[in-house]
């Protein structure tokens, strides 16, 4: 690969290590932020302080959905994460080393 090909590769892996990394975060908030709502609610029903029916009901429609998206974004962003560390490590050039038997090239 030529060098313009290498690190245009480089960006495409930063943008999708990025996006897959922000959907994921997205998907952790959005899980929690229900499961609390519906901790709020049960503690307020057993004081019976209000009602919390449509919370509920929103808290228990929404905690799945943004729960299967974590699990969809979190196996992308793992590869992705995987392949920009490999892109990283292995520049496409060669490297020269000095190790105590002389000198060592990586490819």
């Amino acid at each position: 690969m030529q060098a313009t090909e290498w690190e245009r590769e480089g960006r495409k892996l930063k943008a999708q290590t990025a996006v897959s990394w922000v959907l994921t975060a997205v998907g952790v908030v959005g899980t929690a932020v229900p499961v609390a709502m519906l901790r709020r609610c049960d503690e307020a029903d057993r004081t019976r302080v209000m009602d919390c029916s449509d919370e509920r009901r929103t808290a228990a429609i929404a905690a799945p959905i943004f729960g299967a998206l974590t699990l969809a974004a979190i196996i992308p962003a793992i590869v992705y994460s995987t392949r920009l560390g490999r892109h990283n490590r292995y520049s496409g050039m060669a490297r020269y080393n000095v190790t105590p038997g002389g000198f060592q090239i990586r490819f």
